[in-house]
């Protein structure tokens, strides 16, 4: 007998009840905000950006290439979600 974990899975998933969204709201791990938390790293990335394009850090260019990259998909998620929670 095989047991079909994604017949159990995709039922609660797609339930949009009132009463399954906790008091705290979707948005939260263990009690800090998403959006806040992407806040953080976008400013950390931002200032990292900021350094090794002004050559305060030496960093390879292929480094600060992909961190620009890592730094627009995470603005992009931060953005999203705050719009969406407001």
């Amino acid at each position: 007998m095989s047991l079909d974990l994604h017949l159990l899975i995709l039922p609660c998933a797609l339930r949009l009840e009132p009463y399954a969204i906790p008091a705290g709201g979707l948005m939260k791990i263990g009690g800090i905000s998403i959006v806040l938390v992407l806040g953080i790293i976008n400013f950390l990335l931002l200032l990292f950006q900021l350094s090794s394009g002004m050559r305060w850090i030496k960093v390879k260019m292929t480094v600060h290439r992909k961190t620009g990259i890592t730094l627009f998909i995470v603005a992009l998620f931060h953005g999203i979600l705050a719009y969406l929670t407001s």
